[in-house]
């Protein structure tokens, strides 16, 4: 709850007009971040998977393309299941973008690092950024299509992020 609090304070949302503002429906965004960031960590599949819709895309960091919830499963539950001693996947401060009243746009950095269970002194390291789309169905938000790729470092702040 705590960090969902911090997320909130420090999180850059937009509307339409540009004007920083915090609705309703981004505080919801928000959220689901950041319930599917402790739902990562807490290596819960059916939390991770309600979030989406069922004709959702993914395209993993790897660039491999997934064109339907159960597709998108089959890839969460392999890494969510993957034979590691240690599994730690690190959210930085989500950016909000409401386009209108069905959709959205979210996005936010991550970091995992786990340990291999064949090679035990050897901590992986992973970082990278999400894109993900949102459409509000029936009052509630579905992720309908998320693009992830890595990125050389992590940043936890997207917005302060800039190229240069």
């Amino acid at each position: 709850m705590l960090l969902i609090s911090l997320l909130l304070l420090a999180c850059n949302v937009k509307r339409k007009t540009d004007v920083q503002s915090f609705s309703a429906d981004s505080l919801m965004l928000v959220k689901m971040v950041g319930d599917r960031v402790h739902a990562m960590q807490q290596k819960d599949l059916n939390k991770v998977m309600i979030q989406f819709s069922d004709d959702a895309t993914f395209i993993n960091s790897a660039g491999y393309y997934m064109r339907n919830k159960k597709e998108i499963e089959q890839f969460h539950r392999a890494m969510l299941q993957n034979d590691s001693i240690s599994f730690e996947y690190t959210a930085g401060v989500p950016h909000i973008r409401v386009l209108s009243d069905e959709y959205a746009l979210a996005y936010y950095s991550w970091k995992i690092l786990w340990t291999p269970l064949k090679t035990p002194k050897e901590t992986v390291t992973e970082t990278g950024l999400i894109s993900l789309t949102a459409r509000k169905t029936g009052g509630l938000w579905y992720w309908m299509a998320v693009s992830n790729q890595h990125t050389p470092e992590y940043f936890n702040d997207l917005v302060l992020h800039r190229g240069k």
